[in-house]
């Protein structure tokens, strides 16, 4: 039995609190899908798992580092995945595949590393991330067999990846006009208009 890569995807929403346009703490939840691809000779298996996910994340975020304002942003996430215990079982050209999931809520955590670009609505990150259940047992796991062969895949479902993430500005900075001195004949043409 041999796996190809596949992809893991999170979809998320959350709010995203700013401190001093340099520390954001967040707090974020979704659905996420990861998929698997095994292959044995003429025989294909591919299966997609779905769940829920929420977490906690706190940023840095530097000064501007170029012109156009890029900002470095490092920082990372810790939460939870909601596992539900399911199994499904199909039979592929004499192949035949059990697959289940953990029965768990299984804490995770992913820091992060790359740019933040801000705009005049919102500003949006270009990430790379690492992702990792905490648990000691596999969060999914494959049974195959055919004739009198069987093989075990098992997996905690971590990854490398882009993380891509744009926040929309809720409330504007105002930007307040400076209180400059008054020059001395501007003084002058004040006390005049009173006399």
């Amino acid at each position: 039995i041999t796996q190809n890569p596949g992809a893991a995807i999170q979809i998320q929403t959350g709010v995203n609190l700013l401190y001093r346009k340099s520390l954001a703490v967040t707090l974020h939840g979704g659905l996420f899908l990861n998929t698997f691809d095994f292959y044995q000779a003429n025989s294909n298996y591919s299966v997609a798992h779905v769940g829920l996910r929420s977490g906690v994340g706190l940023h840095w975020i530097s000064k501007p580092i170029n012109s156009s304002g890029s900002r470095i942003h490092i920082g990372g996430s810790s939460g939870y995945t909601f596992l539900d215990s399911e199994r499904q079982n199909s039979l592929e050209n004499g192949l035949s595949v059990e697959a289940s999931t953990l029965n768990a809520t299984v804490l995770y955590v992913s820091p992060e590393v790359g740019l933040s670009q801000v705009f005049n609505k919102g500003s949006m990150d270009l990430l790379l991330c690492y992702f990792r259940h905490i648990s000691s047992d596999p969060t999914v796991a494959f049974d195959f067999s055919r004739s009198e062969q069987s093989a075990r895949a098992i997996g905690k479902e971590g990854y490398f990846g882009l993380r891509i993430r744009y926040h929309f500005r809720v409330r504007r900075a105002e930007n307040k006009t400076p209180i400059l001195p008054l020059e001395p004949a501007q003084i002058k043409e004040f006390n005049t208009r009173n006399e």
